[in-house]
This record gives structure tokens, sequence and C-alpha cells, in this order.
């Protein structure tokens, strides 16, 4: 129960932002330390020894939910793909997923040999990134254990960007990782229609600020989110990560770690790709570096030219972009900016769901009114006649 301090001052010692560090530690510690005086005090309540039988009760009933939604599928074969900007020319993903009574098998053959830079995923990864959204089509709504994935197998060839040979880089994994749920909607639209939406303008973006200031060193993670793709039912929602859970980082937050002053923050108007339901808008991240030390700046970015595509006759959303100063860079590469530099991040928007033209009227014109839509792309994209706008909500 004492902290030992020694370890304390080596990981101090070790790490770029030291209070921020032992800061989460001692954090996840004392988080830790409620959770077992709590789940102490249920096992006392219910007069349990452990969570065996409970795990196992649960479990069981999963996979057989999880079951019972596969087996409704036809059986068949089905093939999807993604395929993702890499650094100087495209990377390819590829899988079959084969529905054979109770269980769903997903074969990545075909896809790219791993790389040399760091997006590669490794088989973990590639099966939690698979595995999601084939529950969310099948049964979203049973608790995720061991029990709900045990019918789903995933294969993925030594050597490929889903399944790399050791000592293969995999900091960035989530470049690659991110596609898998585009591929796996592709794949099950002609048998689950209603269920799957558009691919959308994942992977999460991020923008990665380090460096010294008045002696301090800081280390800054900004995450921003492209669009949802849109589905069956309901538009994508604008900025939102999927398929993660990554929350879009705050103007405070980000001015409050790194010497930065946020001067835009917005939505992209017609960056959502055009549909019946129309896929979520992108974002527009513009920051001015204050830091009086050069600052090293990465960036997690994809989809800048590659577009998230549509379904059933919707549109792509608008792919991405990076500025420096105005001018295109690419953000597969890390970069050293100084004070007055200024950078822009566009995030892609999310694919649409349907044809355009069948897109219902009052919704164009309350696009039209919050300015996710402008009255160009209404009459050019939509083919709507000249419309007046909604009141804004």
């Amino acid at each position: 129960g004492a902290r030992n301090e020694l370890l304390l001052e080596l990981l101090q010692a070790n790490v770029r932002v030291p209070q921020q560090v032992v800061g989460d530690l001692l954090a996840q510690v004392a988080a830790n330390e409620l959770l077992a005086r709590r789940l102490t005090a249920l096992l006392d309540e219910q007069g349990l020894e452990d969570l065996g039988e409970l795990a196992r009760a649960i479990q069981e009933r999963s996979s057989r939910a999880m079951r019972r939604a596969i087996a409704a599928l036809p059986d068949g074969s089905y093939a999807g793909e993604a395929h993702p900007d890499g650094l100087d020319a495209p990377l390819d993903i590829r899988l079959r997923l084969t529905i054979a009574g109770e269980e769903i098998a997903v074969d990545y053959s075909g896809s790219s040999s791993q790389v040399d830079y760091a997006v590669n995923t490794v088989l973990n990864y590639t099966f939690a990134y698979t595995a999601y959204p084939i529950k969310c089509i099948t049964s979203p709504a049973i608790p995720n254990n061991e029990g709900s994935f045990e019918p789903i197998r995933v294969s993925a060839p030594e050597g490929s960007i889903l399944n790399p040979r050791f000592p293969a880089p995999v900091g960035g994994r989530a470049l690659i990782g991110h596609f898998l749920a585009a591929a796996i909607f592709q794949a099950l639209a002609p048998v689950a229609p209603a269920a799957v939406q558009a691919a959308s303008g994942s992977p999460l973006w991020c923008l990665h600020l380090t460096g010294e200031e008045r002696g301090r060193a800081f280390s800054s993670i900004n995450f921003l989110n492209g669009g949802q793709g849109a589905s069956l039912r309901q538009d994508g929602l604008s900025s939102l990560s999927f398929p993660s859970n990554v929350a879009n980082t705050p103007v405070e937050v980000m001015e409050a770690l790194a010497p930065v002053e946020v001067e835009r923050k917005a939505l992209r108007p017609d960056s959502g790709g055009a549909g019946r339901q129309r896929g979520g808008l992108g974002q527009e991240l513009q920051v001015r570096i204050t830091a009086e030390q050069p600052v090293t700046a990465a960036f997690l970015a994809d989809r800048l030219r590659q577009p998230a595509p549509g379904l059933r006759g919707g549109g792509p959303g608008a792919p991405g972009r990076v500025l420096l100063n105005g001018q295109p860079i690419n953000p597969k590469r890390q970069i050293v900016v100084k004070g007055g530099d200024r950078l822009l991040l566009a995030t892609p928007g999310g694919g649409g769901f349907g044809e355009p033209a069948e897109r219902e009227r009052r919704a164009l014109r309350r696009d039209l009114a919050n300015g996710l839509v402008s009255a160009e792309a209404a009459t050019g994209v939509y083919g709507a006649e000249r419309l007046v706008p909604d009141e804004p909500r």
C-alpha cells in the first residue's frame, strides 16, 4: 500500500512529461483501489466467492444470442475491400467473409504486405476491429464479452499489414485498423442492408505537438474526427469517431497543454457524402503556433486521396487535407514548425446512403438552413430546384 518512490523517480526520468505521466498512474491506482473495494462489497452482499460462475453464464448466453443472429443471415461468401492512402502509394485491404450456419469466418488474404512505417496492425487488433462491426450488424444489444465473439474467426496472412512479422512498426495501427469496419459493411450490405452504414471519414485524426516552452517540456495529443457514414435510417453524425471511441479534443485543452492558439474549429459544409441519407460532415481545425522555440508536429491522418465511399448510390464524403501556411503537406511525415506558422487540418466526411435525388426536401432545407449543404450542392448534386431554407436548429 505504500508508494514506491524509487520507481516513480525512474519513470519521471524517462518520459517527456513526467508530471502528466505520474498523475495518470496515480489516478489509475486510485481507480483500481475503489474498484477493489466495491467489487469485494458486491461479492459479500451476494454471498459469492468469486465471479467465475456468473461470468460463464453471461458468456454462454451471449454466445447463444450471437449464434442465433448469425444463423439468421443467409449462408454464403461475401467480399469487401478498402484502400488506405498509404505513404507513397495506396494500400489494399481485401476480405472474404463466409457465413456458415452459426459462425462467421473472415479471411484477409490479398491484403497488402507489411510496410516499414508504423501503420501495420497486429492480428489481435485486426480481430477486434473485425468483430466489432459484425457485432454492430448482428447483435448490438448483447454485452461485449468472450462469448459474444466466440462464433467469429479471423485470419490474415503472416507478413501482411493485418498480421505483420516482428519487428514491424505498429504505433499508428489505427490508420489501417479503422478501415476494417467499412470493408465489413460493404461485404454484408447485400444481406443486411438495414444494418450497415456507408464508410466513415475514419480513421481518427490526431495532431501531436511536442517541444519545450519556457524551460518546460510539453507533449500534446489532440484528436479530431471525420464524419460518420450514413445508413438506411439516418444521416451520419458529424465529427464522430467511428469505429473508435475517441472524443474531439476541446479547444481550451489544446491551448492549455501546448503553445498554440486555435483560430478556427468548425464543420466543413458539403463534406458529407450526398445521399437519401447524408454522410456526416468533417471539420476544420486551424491553429497558430505561438511557441518561442521550434515545435515538432506529427499527425494521424488518412483519406486525403481515397474518400469514404457511399453505399447504394450514395456519394463519397469529401477527402481530407492538411496545410502548413496554406500549402499542402504530407501528414505521414513528421515536421518542425515555428512561432507564427499556421496548421489547417480538414477531416474527411462520411459516405452517403441511397440516391441523392431521393433525399427529402424538408431535410435538404434544414441542411441549407444549418449551413451543412450549400445552395450549389442542393441544386447541382441533389437535383433540387430553388429551396427556401427552414429555420436553423
